[in-house]
């Protein structure tokens, strides 16, 4: 028997797949003939110690994403029915540390059993890779709730089926039926950066995935987040503005001035905001001071120069 540490509170065991009355040392040293067992051990009480850092999340960016409850029809997800509230998403580590957030836009998409918000942020405590699955453990950011999430070691593609299990078990079974707990199938598509040379574009990257039919058909909230696929729009309608000069440039924020790295950046048609820190500014000398609003975030950003 072996133990590996994937984390101060996450430890699997190895075992022998075979046994021996006597001592034999030669059963641990020879690797293939161990097998790690699926259940994980766990030290609550540093699972749950309060620390809402955790550690650096493996998978990284925004993901369009459909929820399936294990045993459900494949073409019917759990939010199929709730689409005027918007697509459900996941995001993570999208700041440095920042966890791994569900969005699921309302109580009503929330899968039943997986006792989170309708937004849920969660950290992640501990992280590991075999041939085929990554595997993540996840923790409530407030309260003594724990998942494993579970999705390919290699993402060929933008798009692939992850697993999210209410059971802390490293569960490789095709469909994560092992544990015989709950567990949900989440197909997710993840956001690619396009250049923008209109204003003509889908607010959902699962639009490609839908079929004209089932993006423009049904529900109108879906045709209009998926503009371009219903052909609500084109290249030349709506065009692309421009900023004015004195708007271009690179932001800081007022909150950590020290930062090297700006905060906002702005150049003839775009901003990237690369922090949501409450207050940013461009390090120059003047006095123009711009309210912008984007909900849920309200921010104030001043202009020197």
């Amino acid at each position: 028997m072996q133990f590996v540490r994937w984390s101060a509170s996450v430890v699997q065991m190895r075992i022998s797949a075979e046994a021996s009355a006597n001592y034999n040392r030669t059963l641990c040293d020879d690797r293939s003939r161990l097998r790690l067992d699926r259940w994980l051990i766990v030290d609550v009480a540093a699972l749950f110690s309060g620390d809402t850092a955790g550690e650096p999340c493996p998978l990284t960016g925004g993901f369009s994403v459909r929820v399936f409850e294990s045993g459900a029809r494949r073409d019917q997800a759990v939010c199929d029915g709730h689409r005027r509230v918007g697509e459900t998403r996941v995001e993570a580590d999208c700041a440095h540390d920042d966890g791994q957030y569900f969005y699921f836009r309302s109580p009503a998409c929330v899968p039943r059993g997986a006792y989170m918000y309708a937004t849920q942020r969660t950290v992640c405590r501990a992280s590991w890779s075999d041939d085929v699955y990554t595997y993540v453990v996840l923790t409530h950011a407030r309260l003594a709730y724990a998942w494993l999430f579970r999705y390919p070691a290699v993402l060929a593609a933008d798009s692939f089926s992850a697993h999210l299990l209410s059971d802390l078990a490293a569960d490789d079974s095709p469909h994560a039926s092992w544990t015989g707990g709950r567990h949900w199938r989440l197909d997710m598509v993840r956001d690619v950066r396009r250049p923008v040379t209109s204003l003509c574009v889908d607010e959902w990257d699962a639009c490609r995935s839908l079929t004209p039919r089932a993006a423009c058909g049904g529900a109108p909230a879906t045709a209009l987040a998926c503009p371009r696929t219903c052909s609500l729009c084109n290249e030349s309608r709506p065009v692309v503005c421009t900023f004015r000069a004195d708007l271009v440039g690179d932001w800081i924020a007022l909150s950590d001035p020290g930062e090297p790295r700006p905060a906002v950046q702005v150049d003839a048609s775009t901003i990237t905001v690369q922090s949501t820190g409450p207050r940013v500014n461009k390090p120059e000398v003047a006095n123009k001071v711009i309210t912008a609003t984007r909900t849920p975030l309200s921010s104030t950003i001043e202009k020197y120069g």
